[in-house]
């Protein structure tokens, strides 16, 4: 995370010159953060609600915040914090439960899923994730820093998810459950 810090910052610091330059105005710095990262554990999350990150990137994550709160005024910072965000996978990177869950199911292969079967998550789809960041974008708050907590309002259990699957498969899952990070 200390590698991932430093080049935030890099960018961090490209944005701030920029901004000192008379031919740039209104900056905007747009920012992901995570919901499930920094509330991990809590219920009933609301802006009134404090993040108490539990584990190492939910604190990485708020320490990003933290750096463009204290950011330089003239800098629009719109921080997104998403809960856990399901759709369409290209097929690099970490696939989310959903995705590996039919991936798997297809395939006849057992599904590792970590968490207990009652363990309660909020899924939004990236396609509501995406239109509602392009829509902010160029249209960010007049205030200096604004907060979005991205989240279908929802919680899921994964058990839940798992028997939805299975429903529209018209199969039965093979699953795992570990309580391994």
């Amino acid at each position: 995370f200390d590698q991932e810090h430093a080049a935030f910052l890099s960018i961090l610091g490209l944005c701030n010159n920029l901004n000192e330059n008379s031919c740039f105005k209104n900056i905007e710095f747009h920012f992901l953060s995570s919901a499930g990262g920094l509330y991990e554990g809590q219920r009933m999350v609301d802006y009134q609600s404090l993040p108490a990150p539990k584990r190492p990137y939910g604190r990485a994550k708020l320490r990003q915040e933290q750096t463009l709160r204290a950011c330089n005024d003239s800098i629009n910072v719109s921080v997104y914090r998403p809960s856990t965000v399901y759709g369409f996978h290209a097929g690099t990177g970490r696939q989310g439960l959903v995705i590996k869950l039919m991936k798997c199911l297809l395939n006849g292969q057992t599904t590792t899923i970590y968490g207990r079967p009652y363990t309660l998550r909020d899924y939004i789809t990236s396609r509501d994730v995406g239109q509602f960041i392009a829509h902010k974008v160029g249209h960010a708050k007049k205030s200096k820093f604004a907060e979005y907590i991205l989240a279908s309002g929802k919680p899921t259990s994964l058990m839940e998810i798992v028997l939805l699957v299975e429903e529209i498969f018209q199969r039965r899952a093979l699953i795992r459950y570990s309580l391994d990070a």
